[in-house]
């Protein structure tokens, strides 16, 4: 994987909390709530069952913490639809597990580039 992708990687799930705020603000999402929660089916999901990634010491560490960022985002976005707003809006602010999860998971994307 090349710095270009990782940067890519790291952008596009950065951007989830964006279009998180957006669908708990609007009450609707062009994501559905599977495919949210289809950890297989981003681009770095897909490349994380590849024979490159399967040779990454923490290989298991990173699959399991990109799978529970799209569980996260999938019971939030699923909040959000359902109307409760303020309690969407909680699971996402600055401090909170989905936060949190956010964090660790671009530092892991991030260290790739140093692997």
């Amino acid at each position: 994987m090349n710095k270009d992708n990782i940067n890519e990687i790291i952008w596009a799930h950065s951007q989830w909390k964006s279009h998180l705020r957006k669908a708990i603000d609007m009450q609707s999402s062009h994501l559905n709530v599977a495919d949210a929660g289809n950890d297989k089916k981003c681009s770095f999901g897909k490349w994380l069952m590849s024979v490159e990634a399967h040779r990454l010491a923490n290989h298991d560490e990173l699959v399991e913490i990109h799978h529970n960022f799209h569980q996260q985002a999938a019971q939030i976005l699923q909040i959000a639809l359902d109307g409760h707003q303020h309690v969407a809006h909680e699971a996402i602010a600055l401090g909170s597990p989905f936060n949190k999860l956010t964090a660790e998971l671009v530092n892991m994307i991030s260290a790739l580039d140093a692997a």
